[in-house]
């Protein structure tokens, strides 16, 4: 009582200072907490300086006055002459108090409705009908407060061109992705809630408080340190009363509502090969002992943390359904009686239906037309949650949870029945059941359903876990499309007596579909995602080594021409539109595994020939997409291309040897790199007595052309003909030379008198007939 006065009395205080102030005066003496006053101070502050392109978000339970505060702040930027306002939340029902009390806030400040403002409600072929989706003030000017579909907001620039302030309502409840697109540099109020009915998972505020406290591009304030402001919110306006519902969940309702108190002291931080995973004994956790109603509380908020809203439905399946149960991963020790007021701290929790989910069953069955399920039994993973001060990513203690289960689902732990282990001694715990001391229930398969988001599939595809169905229509409200993860708990060493056949033909049969749904519903998709999905684990490449592309299969999708086009391309002699036709068939074959193991493509490349060739995504998309230039990405294209057409040119020429009857080894035998024979020195010692021997061949040539030529050279020296030339123009020029004396080894004999008579003798004519 005493605390109820003192929050009473401050608020009070708070109202009584401000009752004066023109602009906060009035929108303060409606505030029924000091929370909710102190926020609403805070927000107006930031409102009225234009100047802040921050972010303020408002964070508390369920009925804490967070929706009032902010239809107030709206009354105050219309007050402030702010002209485009959006609000924005996944649906406008949801923002039914914030319009409301925008409205009750300009009444406040004098405006009339009607007169000075006028309220538009949505109409039945939009949203429901009733909602109020646009409020239009005309004072002095025209000033708008206007609903936006968040993922219509993301696809235009509205925002980034005329938003002056945003509004965004359980901004947890959107994609995360989506409310990143939202943030830019305008002022933005947020407001998530953290527990409570219907209250937003913990893991999705926490991920988007670390991604607007990270992100210093868009948030651009003048102080980086106080890009994101929180304004917490801790006291409740008002519970849910008994009437409302019946008795039962009335009582129920109280493990909706948790804080981080809830969670426990962090201990340390074990390893996680040093965790044990127990069962909880729903019935001794019942009791309302004073460990065990701490340690629902315990299970509750780490639960919730994790799920996307939070519903009684769970609470009453925990407490009531005999068909699932509850398993949770704790340190190695624990050692507390039933008397005692500590709890185990628990680092993950799973809740698994022993029934197999009966509509993922029969979806699957009548999907693929396949009975395979029908005749196994499995297991419906609901839920996994992770401690919040624990990364999944550093720590592993999901993972850890998941091999346990797997293993007692398989029968590991009936060894130990009946045996007394130093391990089994050590642990005293009323509400735990050690695995060992139970026997378990033996399944074929687990199963598990979940958002089709890249941490989701990451976490599921590393643990073993394939994609075997996926739900073509996005969910309503968070507009994710929901996906089906299926694993096999037969060891290798059953079989022989029980086959895994069946999950390769699942998996086969959804990668098909999955092929033709990127083109369609999928085509948005991350392409990052998309390549996740469709690398095949190592149990996949056990049951059913991909078949490499043959001849005859790849004559069936491609012509000589078309591989005459794509070498031409890979030798940058033509452009990419040239060959987009071809990039389906070359991306299917790929993902197929019809290449083999020798081609390999890098992440950025497979991602590019997912965008490309199965999405149908242009070159500027899959830019976005990546984050890189467009010539960055047609490089990475370029080089993806040249390989695969390397290796179908290979595949040709394999073909056309065996055909002239070339054995391949034989060639390869025969051009293929030797080592050479002798030293560096060696090899440099003949090189140049080659060298030498040229040198001497080319100059003894030379030397006789050039005393052949020497008879046709011009007579006389410099000097005599620069005298000649001075005595003036003369038909002829004669020179006086004097030939030099031959060698005596030069000189040729005299030829006899006889033969130089001969050799002047006129010929006779021969007679004429």
């Amino acid at each position: 009582m005493e605390q109820e006065d003192s929050v009473e009395n401050r608020l009070k205080i708070i109202q009584d200072g401000l009752a004066d102030a023109k602009l906060i005066g009035p929108l303060v003496q409606m505030c029924k907490t000091s929370d909710q006053a102190e926020a609403l101070i805070k927000l107006v502050e930031t409102v009225c300086d234009k100047q802040c392109l921050g972010t303020l978000m408002l964070l508390g339970p369920k009925n804490c006055g967070k929706s009032v505060t902010l239809g107030l702040a709206i009354a105050s930027a219309i007050k402030s002459k702010y002209s485009n306002i959006f609000v924005t939340s996944s649906s406008p029902s949801d923002l039914k108090t914030i319009f409301e009390w925008a409205i009750v806030g300009l009444k406040s400040l004098g405006y009339v409705e009607d007169g000075n403002f006028h309220v538009s409600r949505s109409s039945a072929k939009t949203y429901s009908p009733g909602d109020i989706t646009r409020i239009d003030v005309i004072k002095k000017f025209r000033q708008i407060v206007q609903y936006i579909d968040p993922f219509e907001a993301v696809t235009d620039d509205m925002l980034e061109k005329s938003a002056q302030l945003l509004i965004l309502d359980e901004a947890a409840a959107i994609p995360l992705n989506i409310a990143k697109k939202l943030l830019g540099s305008y002022l933005t109020l947020i407001s998530c809630t953290t527990s409570g009915l219907m209250a937003s998972g913990r893991q999705r505020v926490s991920q988007l408080v670390k991604h607007m406290k990270k992100d210093k591009n868009k948030l651009k304030t003048l102080d980086p340190e106080n890009r994101l402001q929180e304004l917490p919110f801790n006291q409740v306006l008002d519970e849910f009363s008994d009437s409302t519902m019946d008795s039962h969940d009335a009582k129920l309702l109280k493990y909706l509502s948790w804080n981080d108190s809830d969670f426990g002291e962090i201990t340390g931080c074990p390893p996680p090969d040093d965790c044990e995973l127990f069962l909880i004994d729903r019935d001794a956790l019942l009791r309302k002992k004073s460990s065990t109603e701490k340690f629902l509380r315990r299970l509750f908020a780490l639960y919730h943390s994790s799920s996307y809203q939070a519903n009684l439905d769970i609470i009453r399946i925990i407490f009531e359904s005999k068909n699932h149960l509850l398993f949770c991963l704790v340190p190695p020790v624990v050692n507390i009686s039933e008397s005692s007021s500590k709890t185990p701290e628990v680092l993950c929790l799973i809740l698994v239906s022993i029934q197999a989910d009966g509509d993922v069953t029969d979806r699957i069955t009548k999907e693929y037309y396949d009975t395979s399920m029908e005749v196994l039994n499995g297991a419906h993973i609901l839920r996994i949650a992770t401690h919040p001060s624990y990364d999944e990513k550093e720590y592993g203690y999901g993972k850890k949870a998941i091999q346990l289960l797997e293993g007692y689902f398989r029968g590991h732990f009936n060894f130990d029945l009946g045996l007394s282990t130093t391990n089994q001694n050590k642990v005293k715990c009323p509400f735990l059941v050690q695995l060992s001391q139970r026997k378990s229930e033996l399944y074929d398969y687990l199963t598990v359903s979940t958002d089709l988001n890249h941490d989701s599939i990451k976490f599921w595809r590393r643990s073993g876990y394939i994609m075997v169905d996926i739900n073509p229509n996005p969910d309503p409200i968070s507009k994710e499309h929901g996906c089906t993860l299926l694993k096999s708990l037969i060891r290798k060493d059953e079989e022989e007596s029980r086959s895994n056949a069946w999950v390769l033909k699942l998996w086969q049969l959804f990668r098909n579909r999955f092929f033709s749904m990127l083109e369609s519903n999928l085509r948005h998709l991350p392409g990052i995602l998309g390549v996740e999905i469709l690398q095949e684990d190592e149990f996949l490449a056990h049951q059913a080594p991909a078949r490499v592309l043959s001849r005859e299969e790849l004559e069936i999708y491609l012509t000589l021409h078309d591989l005459k086009r794509l070498r031409i391309y890979s030798q940058f002699r033509d452009d990419h539109r040239r060959i987009t036709d071809l990039v389906p068939i070359l991306a299917s074959f790929y993902f197929r595994g019809k290449f083999g193991e020798k081609v390999h493509l890098s992440p950025a490349q497979m991602i590019i020939m997912l965008g490309i060739g199965l999405q149908g995504k242009s070159v500027d998309e899959v830019a976005s997409e990546l984050g890189l230039p467009g010539n960055q990405v047609l490089a990475h294209f370029l080089k993806a291309i040249k390989k695969l057409s390397t290796w179908l040119d290979g595949i040709e020429e394999e073909a056309i040897g065996k055909t002239l009857g070339l054995d391949r080894q034989r060639y390869d035998n025969m051009y293929s790199m030797q080592p050479v024979q002798g030293t560096l020195d060696d090899e440099l010692e003949d090189a140049a007595r080659d060298i030498v021997r040229a040198e001497q061949k080319s100059l003894k040539s030379m030397t006789h052309e050039m005393k052949r030529l020497a008879k046709y050279a011009i007579k006389g020296t410099e000097d005599e003909w620069d005298e000649v030339l001075k005595s003036g123009h003369k038909p002829i020029i004669t020179i006086k030379t004097i030939q030099s004396k031959k060698p005596e080894g030069e000189l040729k004999k005299l030829e006899k008198p006889e033969m130089r008579k001969n050799k002047f003798k006129k010929r006779k004519l021969p007679d004429k007939d």
